[in-house]
């Protein structure tokens, strides 16, 4: 029986993608037009990177260290919002209304209209070009100027806001930055510590996996898994051998769920 791979020759340097190859796997696979360039980028950093690991014959651990540092702040910032929701005495109100107004400036009225639905303090939509109903009707030829909020106008209101929010708008506000740090978290491939080349491959597929979860789809086992095929069909095109692929897609899918921290789909 022809061998799993097991020796680091048996892994060579991966090759980017080929147009002709990536249009298939799109196609095979039913990649929409709209996902085309994020599954091209990040296929291109996963074959790049991987290429340093292998012909370098090190690891990368920049990006370990990267992504251990945007935990730490995550979890800093996820302790400072729960600080930050607890029902303050009075001087520490004070403080935080002042604190709000000072950050006032740096966030939009969009942000307040939509993270406070409702509330008498979030500053009133303003939009460039101004509604004119003076205006003669436009012929229906002409392409329609799509409003854009100038957030200039409403300054002295968002300053306003913050500062009658205080406490609830800064929290909401860590909360966001804390969510988009861990969107950024998950974007950097994971990448090993060493030369293994079962290792390897599993960092690998489970960087797939990563990606099929973006595509909004659940990774699976089975040899009817279609992100199975989807691994082999990536390995293919870059030049390494896909003899094993459906047996380790389980160790794989457990690794991808501890490192990137993803659930179940229903």
């Amino acid at each position: 029986m022809e061998p799993i791979v097991t020796r680091v020759k048996d892994l060579k340097p991966p090759h980017q993608i080929s147009e002709d190859d990536f249009e298939a796997i799109c196609r095979d696979f039913r990649v929409s037009a709209a996902d085309q360039l994020m599954v091209r980028e990040f296929l291109n950093d996963a074959v790049t990177s991987f290429s340093s690991v292998i012909s370098k014959g090190r690891a990368l651990p920049s990006r370990q260290d990267d992504r251990k540092a945007i935990k730490n702040a995550i979890e800093a910032l996820r302790t400072a919002q729960n600080h930050l929701q607890r029902s303050p005495g009075s001087a520490g109100s004070s403080a935080l209304r002042v604190a709000a107004a000072q950050v006032g400036p740096l966030v939009s009225g969009s942000w307040m209209r939509n993270r406070f639905p409702g509330d008498r303090h979030t500053p009133i939509a303003r939009y460039w070009p101004a509604d004119d109903h003076d205006l003669r009707e436009p012929p229906r030829w002409a392409v329609p100027v799509r409003p854009t909020e100038v957030d200039d106008l409403s300054l002295a209101e968002r300053v306003a806001f913050m500062r009658a929010k205080g406490c609830s708008a800064i929290a909401a506000l860590v909360e966001d930055i804390a969510a988009g740090l861990e969107a950024g978290r998950g974007a950097i491939l994971e990448l090993p510590s060493g030369r293994k080349p079962l290792e390897i491959r599993k960092y690998l597929l489970a960087g797939l996996a990563e990606l099929w979860w973006l595509l909004d789809r659940q990774p699976t086992t089975g040899m009817k898994s279609e992100y199975g095929e989807f691994c082999e069909c990536v390995l293919d095109a870059i030049g390494w051998p896909t003899l094993g692929v459906n047996a380790a897609l389980e160790d794989a899918i457990k690794f991808w769920r501890s490192e990137y921290n993803r659930p179940a789909r229903g």
